[in-house]
């Protein structure tokens, strides 16, 4: 079908549809034919992706757009919705008609893209991923002017420190502020105290954890991996609403709040006893893949943290097959921070926390 006499009939079809308002929406039904099938007729011409791509946004418009004609009991109200509605509509087609490929792959393109890759362009911007939590790039984060390496940490990519000799079990306090267990039955101490330092923002954690936490973002970049970081610090408040949060989903679904609790604290850590709360864990993500769940582990970041972590004095404090010991279930972005020699020995032995508490105790 030729362009030139499809934009004529299209032409011709609104300009009788504004001189009589009894036919404006028949010329509607007609205007909307007349698209179809001229994207129809060029079939052979363009991807079947494409096509669905352009029968889909014009049906979306047709029940969901500014042209879509309500029931009004003021005729002139809506004859005049109905006119601007067909005045928007030619001249999106005027421009269509154009015939121009590259709009439209381009559109397509961000269809196919999640919406962490648009806001990867926007460098200054937190990104909002999930919930109300905000993510910030390791960029963002490396922006602070802080120490590098300290004496707590190795430089960036050294030798696998897996391969030296490891502190002796009994050299370990249990006591030590960044090795003290918290979970549902060791709560975090109504004494504890600590120095909350700034992250980026209002991204906060232990003071003490900065230096270690942005040589492991360092090396990471260095090696290719863009990381972005969520849920640094959270109070006792915040705590409670991401619990309770939790609680009314599973409510929501059908189950008993006794069965809502059971499920949400294997998922969401119960308050005054997160980790978060004591500034010592962080939810590690990418650009490209922001969603907390099973998956993360096995892309690329979620291998490289599982591998180098330890380097920097953090441990993946909720591993998989060891749902039993912590309580929690698999979550390959949490990670805890207890000390390079600590990190170190447990990724040796292969424990979790509790494990290695209880060896510690035991000895």
């Amino acid at each position: 079908m030729d362009s030139y006499k499809h934009q004529k009939r299209l032409n011709a079809l609104i300009n009788k549809g504004k001189k009589n308002k009894f036919l404006k929406i028949p010329i509607l039904i007609l205007v909307f034919f007349e698209i179809a099938l001229y994207h129809i007729s060029l079939k052979l011409q363009r991807n079947a992706i494409r096509l669905s791509f352009v029968f889909g946004l014009f049906f979306t418009f047709f029940l969901f757009g500014s042209f879509a004609i309500k029931n009004q009991d003021n005729s002139n109200h809506r004859e005049s919705n109905t006119s601007s509605s067909l005045e928007s509509m030619g001249d999106y087609q005027a421009v269509y008609a154009e015939d121009n490929e590259d709009i439209v792959s381009s559109n397509l393109a961000d269809l196919n893209q999640a919406s962490i890759d648009i806001a990867e362009e926007e460098e200054d911007t937190p990104i909002n991923i999930e919930g109300d939590e905000v993510f910030y790039s390791a960029d963002e984060i490396l922006e602070l002017d802080t120490e590098t390496l300290d004496d707590n940490q190795v430089p960036i990519n050294d030798s696998s420190l897996l391969d030296e000799k490891v502190a002796d079990i009994t050299s370990f306090d249990p006591n030590l502020w960044c090795l003290i267990l918290i979970n549902r039955q060791h709560p975090i101490p109504e004494d504890y105290e600590f120095e909350l330092g700034k992250l980026k923002s209002g991204m906060r954690c232990d003071s003490r954890v900065i230096t270690p936490l942005t040589n492991m973002l360092k090396a990471a970049k260095e090696d290719g991996v863009d990381l972005v970081l969520c849920s640094p610090y959270r109070d006792y408040n915040r705590q409670v609403e991401l619990f309770n949060k939790k609680i009314d989903k599973y409510m929501k679904k059908g189950y008993s709040y006794a069965e809502s609790y059971q499920m949400t604290s294997q998922a969401v850590t119960t308050p005054g006893a997160s980790e978060h709360e004591a500034g010592l864990a962080f939810d590690i993500v990418t650009k490209r893949y922001a969603l907390l769940n099973d998956g993360f582990g096995d892309t690329e970041a979620g291998k490289w943290l599982a591998e180098n972590c330890y380097k920097y004095g953090f441990i993946l404090r909720y591993p998989l097959g060891k749902e039993d010991i912590t309580g929690i279930e698999y979550e390959p972005w949490h990670f805890r921070y207890v000390g390079k020699e600590a990190a170190t020995y447990m990724t040796k032995e292969g424990l979790t926390l509790e494990e290695f508490t209880d060896l510690i105790k035991n000895n």
